[in-house]
């Protein structure tokens, strides 16, 4: 199986190798059940605002964007408790019609749309599930073997991140663990290898 990208022909092989290597970096700390963490982090929310549990998956999901993982918790929470947070008018919406929906998963992927933020819902409200994974710009550069720009990855068609998904799945097949988490573990390894600090702002809103 190969693929086009950027001009440059993938192939699976070599695409499930890159992920591989970034696995067998790895160390122990990544080998937590992140999106099960995920989940459990959403179930706190819902319970602190009273909403159902898939809504407060399906205002993570939506607010993710452009955001680290510390970050869009904390807007999660704002946005809960107060109906408003500092995000994009078009997350922001998506969330408000989230809560309005209420516990309805299916009319809640609909609303984010997205592949990438639709995905993260359904594998937040659902970690023991792979059947859709999470391919954003780190996980994208993790298969590629070198760092992608928002430019570049927002150019992703779906053509392309059914690829992704095959060569997550099948480096996953190969590690003998289940493709959520390969998909996260090399993405935590990815992001420590990089440089990349989770780190929740100090102020209550987080800035644009």
């Amino acid at each position: 199986m190969k693929q086009l990208f950027k001009g440059v022909t993938l192939t699976l092989t070599k695409t499930v190798n890159n992920i591989l290597a970034v696995y067998n970096r790895s160390n122990e700390s990544f080998a937590n059940d992140w999106y099960k963490e995920a989940n459990e982090y959403a179930w706190h929310l819902a319970v602190m605002n009273d909403v159902p549990h898939s809504v407060a998956c399906g205002v993570l999901a939506a607010l993710s964007p452009i955001k680290t993982w510390e970050q869009n918790k904390l807007i999660a929470n704002v946005f809960l408790a107060t109906g408003k947070c500092k995000h994009t008018k078009l997350f922001e919406g998506k969330a408000k019609a989230i809560v309005a929906i209420g516990d309805n998963p299916e009319q809640i992927a609909d609303i984010l749309h997205g592949r990438k933020i639709t995905a993260f819902f359904l594998n937040i409200l659902n970690p023991e599930c792979s059947n859709v994974l999470t391919i954003d710009r780190h996980a994208l550069s993790i298969a590629l073997g070198y760092s992608v720009t928002d430019g570049q990855y927002r150019g992703i068609t779906a053509t392309q991140y059914a690829f992704m998904v095959s060569a997550y799945t099948l480096a996953a097949k190969k590690a003998k663990i289940s493709p959520i988490m390969m998909q996260s573990t090399t993405w935590q390894a990815w992001r420590q290898e990089k440089g990349i600090i989770e780190a929740a702002l100090e102020n209550e809103y987080v800035p644009y």
